[in-house]
Formats: structure tokens, C-alpha cells, sequence
């Protein structure tokens, strides 16, 4: 039920944050890890699941996200091409 946004013909990926701001917009998360704390911190987001999936989903993907820093590249690379 929300509105959409403004349309807007100039290229947004050149603005930095405060100007996005000022238009109503924000950027969106750059890494896996910033990505969880936004959802984590999102009621909004978080009351679209029930129970424990929330917690469950953070928990598994921050797991995952700890075992790929361990790993090079080009090996985390690999990893997801068998997995998905």
C-alpha cells in the first residue's frame, strides 16, 4: 500500500547518501553482512515472518557468511556455483 516514489530521470548512482536522502531514496546494502543488520533491524521486514524464522534465517546466513571470509575468492566463488 505504499506509494511509489518520485520517477526520476537522472542517474541516482551518482548522488551521494545525503542528496538520495533529500529525494526520498537510500542506498541499498553493499555486502551480505550489512544486508542481515538492515533486515535485522527492520520490524517491518522482520513481522513479514513468523515465529523464530527471522532469528533462524540470521543466524544460518551469518554462519554461512563467517565460513566464506575464511575462504579465497575464487574458492567462495566455486562454493556457490555447487550450492545454488
Amino acid at each position: 500500500g505504499l506509494p511509489p516514489p518520485p520517477i526520476s530521470n537522472e542517474d541516482l548512482a551518482l548522488l551521494d547518501a545525503k542528496e538520495l536522502a533529500a529525494r526520498g531514496f537510500q542506498r541499498l546494502p553493499e555486502t551480505l553482512g550489512a544486508a542481515l543488520d538492515q533486515f535485522e533491524s527492520d520490524a517491518v521486514a522482520t513481522g513479514w515472518y513468523d515465529g523464530q524464522f527471522p532469528a533462524v534465517y540470521l543466524a544460518h546466513k551469518r554462519c554461512e557468511l563467517e565460513h566464506a571470509q575464511t575462504m579465497e575468492l575464487a574458492d567462495q566463488i566455486k562454493a556457490y556455483e555447487r550450492i545454488y
